[in-house]
């Protein structure tokens, strides 16, 4: 079995005389989920799902995966320019390039496999304190509420004598 150390495919195409590496590692999921705003754990696989099949995957999926995986060796990339390559406003043999080099990566991929149990089966974690003290709370009924009872005063403190 493999080390998350060993999660990297690499491949380069030309693009308007310059070359371009893509690095698909840890870093460059990072990177794809930060522009998704969603963990990799729901849309990698369909995204892989879609690679496999020869079925068109979601644009935002792939661009999101170049976008990281260029970000790791060309730190000026930005996103408008992945999804101009992407779209062919680079002339269709560019575009053609991209998605070949995406391919020869993500098949150089050394994916570690996952256990049961691993984090992919791990329960979420309760999102707030009245949830956890939820969970560890025993039996019984849960008091209707918190504080003073309602129409009672609070007591003076102290020794005061009352004036006869």
């Amino acid at each position: 079995m493999s080390s998350a150390a060993q999660f990297t495919g690499e491949a380069e195409f030309l693009l308007e005389g310059s070359v371009y590496r893509l690095t698909i590692n840890n870093m460059a999921l990072l990177e794809a989920e930060g522009v998704l705003d969603q963990s990799m754990l729901d849309w990698a696989p369909q995204l892989a799902q879609a690679l496999k099949t020869g079925q068109h995957p979601q644009l935002r999926h792939l661009c999101a995966l170049v976008y990281g995986a260029l970000k790791i060796n060309h730190h000026s990339i930005t996103q408008d320019f992945v999804v101009e390559v992407a779209m062919g406003q680079h002339g269709a043999e560019a575009r053609q390039a991209l998605f070949a080099a995406v391919i020869e990566a993500l098949q150089g991929l050394d994916v570690p496999e996952m256990a049961d149990g691993d984090l992919g089966n791990a329960p979420a974690p309760a999102g707030n304190r009245q949830q956890r003290r939820a969970e560890k709370a025993g039996t019984g009924t849960k008091s209707s509420g918190s504080g003073a009872k309602r129409g009672t005063r609070q007591k003076a403190s102290g020794n005061k004598r009352r004036a006869e």
